[in-house]
This record gives structure tokens, C-alpha cells and sequence, in this order.
């Protein structure tokens, strides 16, 4: 059966001292690469599908903040909306924005604290950003656990959605 009392504690305790040594490396690679700060980018990560007015708003803060911004759209094989036609909708209404197709995420933990998603979507960031970002701008959970990550700030545009009452699952 399952271990329990000082042996599950002990399982436990090495499985946490495994994770800290795998971020550990993790970090040691993050920062031989980043060995410069980019004081005035910023990075988004997300689906955008489709792109809607929140989308919008989160861009024109998070451009306010940082002129030099990076959106990285998250394309799956499986989406709806092919992950080009949405970058080139970004573009469109945002032609001052760089704007990048990132495919390679897990679905199934999409947005979620997994630590295969928070990998994935850290390995994301490294691939298109040749400097560490001032910040990363998102309304969701797992863009503040990436943001920590990385070790840069988080920048939280209407988390609760009152500015803009619009949300991706309820538009799909």
C-alpha cells in the first residue's frame, strides 16, 4: 500500500529535495542565458482563442508599460483557430507589438500549476527572449507561478475581470 507516517514524510521530503535540485538547474540555465536585463520589454503568453476584448485591454496596459512588449501565442494542433490566422489578427490590432507563435505546450495542463506547463511555458519564454523581461503581464494563476519562476514581476491586468466582464472559455 501507500507508505504512511515517517516513511511517506521521507518520500515526501525527498521527492521536494529532487524538484528544488531539477529548479535549481533549471535556474542555473535561465540565468547563463539571460545575462542582461531588458529594462523596458515585456512578455504575455496565451491562447487568445479567440482574441477579444480583455485580450485588448491587457495589450494596451501592458504596452503602456513596457514599449518594448513580446505576445507569445500558445498554438495547439488541436485548436479551433489555427494559431497563425490568431497571430495575425494580434498583429493587425496591435502593429506596434512583436507578436510570435509559441507552440509546445501541454494541453491537458494548460494554465494550471503543472510543473510539466510551467516548463514548457518557461522554455517558451527563454526560446523568444534573448533578455530577461522587466515583466510579465496576465490575468491568470499560472502567469504569476511563471512570472516567479522566471524570476521577474508579475504584472496582474484585471484578474477578476470587472474592467473588461470578458473571458476566452465563456466566449468559446
Amino acid at each position: 500500500g501507500r507508505p504512511t507516517g515517517r516513511r511517506a514524510r521521507r518520500t515526501r521530503h525527498r521527492r521536494a529535495r529532487a524538484e528544488q535540485a531539477r529548479l535549481a538547474v533549471r535556474k542555473t540555465e535561465r540565468d547563463s542565458r539571460w545575462k542582461r536585463h531588458a529594462p523596458r520589454s515585456g512578455v504575455m503568453l496565451g491562447r487568445f482563442l479567440p482574441v477579444h476584448h480583455g485580450h485588448l485591454h491587457l495589450l494596451e496596459v501592458a504596452r503602456a508599460m513596457s514599449p518594448e512588449l513580446l505576445v507569445l501565442v500558445s498554438a495547439g494542433p488541436d485548436d479551433p483557430i489555427d494559431g497563425a490566422l490568431r497571430v495575425e489578427w494580434l498583429r493587425e490590432l496591435a502593429p506596434t507589438v512583436r507578436v510570435e507563435l509559441a507552440t509546445g505546450l501541454p494541453t491537458g495542463a494548460r494554465g494550471s500549476a503543472d510543473p510539466t506547463w510551467l516548463d514548457a511555458a518557461e522554455d517558451l519564454v527563454l526560446q523568444h527572449c534573448a533578455a530577461r523581461p522587466q515583466a510579465l503581464y496576465g490575468a491568470e494563476p499560472a502567469h504569476a507561478q511563471l512570472a516567479a519562476r522566471l524570476e521577474v514581476p508579475h504584472r496582474a491586468v484585471d484578474p477578476q475581470r470587472e474592467g473588461v466582464p470578458v473571458s476566452g472559455t465563456l466566449v468559446r
